[in-house]
């Protein structure tokens, strides 16, 4: 599934996600600033965001991506929607 992303004005990214993140905002700082060390130096690879919640952060970073002129980075979610299932003897260390 593909989605695409248009965004138009100068709005600030936290200002538009807040509402869909209870991730603080020294964090979302923190990992607007990991996104353009990435973009930066080139690194390559998938964005992955694990425990999505509302999208709140996911639309940050994407935002964050446009604003950098990207546009091609592949980007994949994940969560589970219900919880984590009980731990079993297959998740315990040997």
């Amino acid at each position: 599934m593909v989605f695409t992303l248009k965004i138009t004005g100068k709005i600030k990214n936290r200002v538009l996600c807040n509402k869909f993140t209870i991730t603080t905002i020294k964090r979302q700082e923190n990992i607007l600033n990991v996104v353009e060390t990435i973009i930066k130096n080139n690194i390559q690879g998938y964005l992955i965001e694990i425990g999505v919640y509302k999208g709140g952060i996911i639309m940050m970073i994407l935002y964050k991506l446009m604003q950098l002129g990207i546009t091609d980075r592949k980007v994949h979610l994940y969560h589970t929607f219900n919880g984590m299932t009980e731990s079993c003897e297959y998740d315990i260390d040997r």
